[in-house]
């Protein structure tokens, strides 16, 4: 437990320190702050529609061929 706190204070630093850095790099180039993370909107915006499309394929086959949330559980886990 204390090493999961641990890590999720160590990347809310990480974070902070890294828009500090970016607030710093625009006050020097007066970027505007959609220029400076419009990268990462897109980039977020893909991965999540690919989650959410992997997801409901899962779920499209899970239906199709009538295999429930538990089922599915079990054979991953008892493929590893």
């Amino acid at each position: 437990m204390k090493k999961k706190t641990f890590n999720t204070l160590n990347s809310i630093y990480l974070l902070i320190q890294v828009i500090l850095v970016i607030s710093k790099i625009n006050n020097y180039l007066k970027v505007t702050w959609v220029e400076t993370f419009l990268p990462t909107i897109i980039i977020v915006t893909i991965y999540l529609t690919v989650a959410i499309m992997i997801f409901i394929f899962i779920k499209i086959i899970q239906k199709v061929y009538g295999v429930s949330d538990g089922e599915m559980n079990k054979r991953f886990w008892d493929k590893l």
